[in-house]
């Protein structure tokens, strides 16, 4: 009996060991069977009028991995400020890629678009506050996923209203950069005398030469407006008040207008500069080859753009600086060549 008892206890082991298994596959970690979180779509029209647009996934295991901007076949990585679900702030521009921050706001704002991201459920990203003052659809790539997957979806952000400009205000009083000589253009003239007389050539050094204005002045410490920003205004640009030099050579405005653009425009100088001549005498039988070098005086007025939209309320401040360049001086050098007659 002693032996039948300890053969039936030596079999209940064998009996108990599947109960184990099935108990310890029961408890694992339910993290080991991955659910997809795939978003429900590829490609999301993000509307840039102030609403919203909303991105589902199939499970709650995501996070996002990347914010790219896709211009000319090239991929540009987004930076912005990373906020909590109260509204602190976690970073600073930073990259838009994280794994343990819960349901935290991303806010990116760029010169041509602005867009904030949010984790509003464990399906839900909402994408809000979205603006493109671009002529063109802005193409974003947004990555996500998990230590598994990860998947992309482009967001289409399409032009949004335009806006009006309120007013441009430069600093005249204030503060601006000027410097003498910051700037010189040559000319190059050759008067060929084929008679028996001396010849007195009128030269006129300032007929070649113009002064400019540009809104879109800026240096390596200061790079000044990016052109693109003036694009929010749409395809016509808005008419504009600009300085130029008057009394004491002292910036003011004396009632001219430009449009506000990017362009670098230029205008023929005053009766008073092209009344200037220089006399060149030419030999005869001889041709003067004449070097005109002008010298450039510059002057730099910082100013800003005040501008809203109509539809959707909301206010931009741009600065820059307007970049004029006026003549103011002149150097003549000249060398006496033979002429060669071809009979």
């Amino acid at each position: 009996m002693q032996s039948n008892q300890t053969a039936n206890n030596m079999k209940k082991p064998g009996l108990f060991l599947p109960l184990l298994f099935a108990a310890l596959l029961g408890s694992c970690n339910p993290d080991v069977f991955i659910d997809s979180c795939a978003p429900a779509t590829d490609q999301l029209q993000v509307p840039a009028d102030g609403t919203a647009a909303t991105l589902r996934f199939g499970s709650g295991n995501w996070y996002v991995r990347g914010l790219f901007l896709k211009k000319q076949g090239l991929y540009e990585e987004i930076r912005g400020d990373i906020y909590d679900a109260d509204g602190t702030q976690l970073y600073f521009d930073v990259p838009f890629h994280f794994s343990d921050l819960g349901r935290a706001k991303y806010v990116a704002s760029y010169p041509q678009f602005s867009l904030t991201l949010e984790r509003t459920a464990d399906r839900e990203l909402r994408l809000s506050d979205a603006e493109n003052i671009g002529l063109e659809t802005c193409r974003l790539s947004l990555g996500v996923g998990n230590e598994y997957e990860y998947r992309e979806v482009e967001l289409l952000l399409e032009p949004s209203p335009r806006y009006r400009l309120d007013s441009i205000v430069y600093s005249l009083d204030s503060w601006y950069l000027e410097q003498d000589s910051a700037r010189t253009e040559r000319m190059m003239i050759s008067p060929t005398n084929l008679t028996d007389n001396p010849w007195k050539y009128p030269l006129h050094p300032y007929d070649s030469f113009r002064r400019s204005f540009t809104f879109r002045g800026g240096d390596e410490w200061n790079p000044g407006i990016d052109p693109s920003q003036l694009q929010m205004f749409g395809t016509e640009m808005p008419v504009v008040p600009v300085p130029r030099l008057g009394k004491y050579d002292r910036p003011a405005l004396l009632g001219d207008e430009l449009p506000l653009s990017g362009e670098t425009y230029e205008f023929p100088l005053s009766d008073e500069w092209l009344a200037v001549t220089d006399t060149v005498v030419v030999p005869p039988g001889k041709a003067v080859e004449c070097a005109v070098k002008c010298w450039f005086h510059y002057t730099g007025i910082p100013y800003k753009i005040y501008a809203s939209c109509p539809q959707t309320g909301r206010r931009r401040v741009f600065e820059g600086r307007a970049d004029l360049y006026d003549p103011q001086g002149y150097s003549l050098t000249t060398t006496v060549r033979d002429v060669n007659i071809q009979q």
